[in-house]
């Protein structure tokens, strides 16, 4: 097998054992030996990837978000904010993985999002509206935006993801109606 190939099978073995363990256990709790025992790996193989167990989380918290930015960027640019969208599929296909980020390492993670996300709609609202948008606007919507998932993960009811995902949209289209 190539070695790009097999070092990326590896990285995600890796991730997957981390995200097994945390569903189950604390940040403090997790051990490289625990996680390489999980992907089947030599534990100095974790360190040839990653630095730590905090290194290993902040990358996967960064690569969620990231899934995001694409949705952020077309969908603001094109105003077609709708149910029917990317952001719910990318919630959907990682809902544990969300739940298990903003519930653990909630401001951590908000921080990871609205970092990335702040340039989008500032970029995209000053564009659009032609007039530019108050930063602290900015970080109302996306501050917003992470507490209705938030809060939505949190719910001890089993709520449905579409309506998440409806709301969400429907809060962005509010605020940005009143700005126009």
């Amino acid at each position: 097998m190539d070695n790009a190939i097999q070092s990326v099978k590896t990285q995600e073995r890796i991730q997957e054992a981390f995200w097994q363990l945390y569903e189950k256990k604390s940040m403090q709790k997790i051990t490289t030996t625990d996680i390489a025992k999980l992907a089947c790996i030599h534990r100095n193989t974790f360190y040839r990837y990653y630095t730590s167990i905090y290194d290993l989380r902040d990358s996967l918290e960064q690569q969620l978000v990231e899934l995001l930015v694409p949705y952020a960027d077309e969908q603001m640019v094109n105003r077609q904010l709708s149910t029917k969208n990317v952001f719910l599929d990318i919630l959907k296909t990682h809902k544990k993985r969300f739940m298990l980020a903003v519930q653990k390492d909630g401001p951590g993670f908000s921080e990871k999002y609205k970092t990335m996300l702040f340039p989008i709609l500032r970029k995209n609202f000053d564009e659009t509206s032609g007039q530019a948008m108050d930063d602290f606007m900015i970080d109302y919507i996306l501050s917003g935006s992470i507490a209705l998932i938030v809060r939505f993960f949190q719910s001890p009811d089993d709520q449905d993801i579409d309506d998440l995902a409806a709301r969400i949209i429907d809060y962005f289209n509010r605020v940005y109606t009143k700005q126009q």
